[in-house]
């Protein structure tokens, strides 16, 4: 048999006042099912989860409310019926149920120990700064080595890049543009990357070899567009490196106190030798740590 206990009050935590709900336990009620009581605090647990998915506001259709007790009623259901037909004492679902119990035991402890882990916003802002970074370029692509060299040489002699590009576009001894573009560093190819992150505003490649040819470029400006979507996942990765750090460095003192290895063991193993052979080191039951 089942006594629900259900009053509904549309508003910030989505049930009834405390007031209104009896209490088992010292706890407040939402629900009893064969006399196993749904708490408030479980449904709000509950509740809050499924705010994640909402910008985390608290209020909640009244429908909803429903749908989240019908569902605990449901689960704490199944899991009775469960324990009835004996389906806990069975091994496979024991083992099943201990390495949950395990994974969750980690997560929570690595979760307890990242919590209050902040990003860097010093290295967040300079990270975003290269993300955004563009380079406005303007270049040429030269099929022939001596075509490329022609036109480093007249550059060296004082020549002006853009009236020399204009002259070899319109000789057609190489492609280019003469209006120039701006390109993101993923944008532009390795060799380029590599010659114009060096260069200041204004100045002038010497002949840069790439698979395709060979190119000369001038570095017209560089900008900074704003882009708070690339900002926030730039962030997000920060954090995600100082928690990844954080919790390295906390395992490195759980190792150092509890952790002990057998290196004189562990460096006389050789899975390759003949001698004492793999089967007879599948049975072999020294510890290499503890």
């Amino acid at each position: 048999k089942i006594i629900l206990v259900i009053s509904f009050l549309i508003g910030t935590i989505g049930l009834a006042s405390a007031q209104n709900l009896p209490v088992v336990q010292s706890k407040k009620v939402v629900a009893v099912v064969n006399e196993e009581p749904i708490t408030l605090d479980e449904f709000n647990r509950e509740l809050e989860i499924l705010n994640q998915g909402t910008g985390g506001e608290k209020k909640v259709a009244k429908g909803k409310n429903s749908e989240l007790l019908n569902r605990l009623i449901k689960g704490r259901l199944v899991i009775q019926e469960a324990r009835r037909m004996g389906l806990d004492e069975l091994k496979e679902v024991k083992e099943r149920v201990g390495v949950f119990s395990r994974v969750t035991l980690r997560d929570e402890l690595i979760e307890k120990q990242v919590k209050n882990i902040k990003p860097d916003e010093k290295e967040v802002e300079r990270l975003y700064k290269e993300s955004i970074k563009e380079w406005k370029i303007k270049s040429i692509l030269f099929q022939k080595e001596e075509d490329a060299k022609a036109m480093d040489d007249a550059l060296k002699k004082g020549k002006d890049f853009d009236e020399t590009l204009k002259n070899f576009l319109a000789d057609k001894k190489g492609k280019g543009n003469e209006e120039g573009s701006y390109l993101k560093d993923k944008e532009l190819l390795p060799e380029i990357a590599g010659v114009v992150s060096k260069m200041k505003i204004g100045s002038t490649s010497s002949v840069v070899k790439i698979k395709t040819g060979f190119v000369i470029f001038k570095l017209e400006a560089v900008r900074f567009p704003d882009d708070l979507k690339v900002k926030e996942q730039v962030r997000q990765e920060n954090l995600r490196q100082k928690q990844k750090e954080a919790f390295a460095n906390y395992e490195k003192t759980l190792r150092a106190k509890s952790a002990k290895v057998n290196d004189q063991l562990l460096k006389s193993l050789d899975f390759d030798s003949k001698e004492p052979g793999f089967d007879k080191l599948l049975k072999d039951k020294r510890a290499v740590a503890e």
